[in-house]
């Protein structure tokens, strides 16, 4: 919790410098009242002249975060003269990265490939409603070992041919060969009928 304010003579306000840029923008150093991250090590603060009167601030606290505020759309570009090389690095070197969207969605858009990459664990898909993957083609690439499904209902639908694999009894029977969507029906009417 933020420290109370105290009086001025409790305080060390001779470092402190507050530098105002006209109307709309200043610089604050060294402001000795504590907040909830300490005290303002410095701050870079501006507002517009129009009714919103957005604001922007760019400061460091005394537990040495970091921070970049703005009211409005926030713009990172990079990488104009590149010629293949990164645009923007975003690293966590001691931590997680979290992004996120509190009132919208989250859009990662690729003009050629998307890596997902992780090198020592897992990734974790978890939606409140549907997982949607569209796509021309969908690959399960050599290498994985298992595949495990587990829902009250598989539901596989599509054109062409099915390969099936052995699973039970009646599955073995029919291991590595194709079947049409007639022999899926007939299938089934054997499976309903107990064999």
């Amino acid at each position: 919790m933020a420290e109370k304010y105290k009086p001025a003579e409790d305080k060390n306000w001779q470092q402190r410098q507050y530098d105002s840029y006209g109307p709309h923008f200043r610089i604050e150093t060294a402001d000795p009242r504590p907040g909830m991250c300490g005290p303002i090590v410095y701050n870079l603060y501006g507002y517009t002249d129009d009714g919103n009167k957005n604001t922007s601030n760019l400061g460091m606290k005394g537990d040495g975060q970091f921070e970049l505020l703005n009211d409005r759309c926030i713009t990172i570009a990079g990488g104009y003269k590149n010629n293949g090389d990164p645009a923007v690095n975003i690293f966590g070197l001691g931590g997680s990265v979290n992004i996120t969207a509190e009132n919208g969605k989250l859009t990662i858009k690729s003009s050629t490939d998307v890596l997902i990459n992780s090198v020592g664990g897992n990734i974790d898909l978890k939606a409140a409603g549907q997982v949607n993957i569209e796509a021309q083609e969908f690959n399960v690439n050599k290498g994985i070992q298992k595949i495990n499904m587990n829902a009250s209902n598989v539901n596989i639908s599509g054109k062409g041919k099915i390969s099936v694999k052995d699973v039970s009894w009646m599955d073995q029977c029919i291991a590595g060969t194709t079947i049409t969507e007639q022999g899926i029906n007939s299938y089934k009417k054997i499976r309903g009928a107990g064999i």
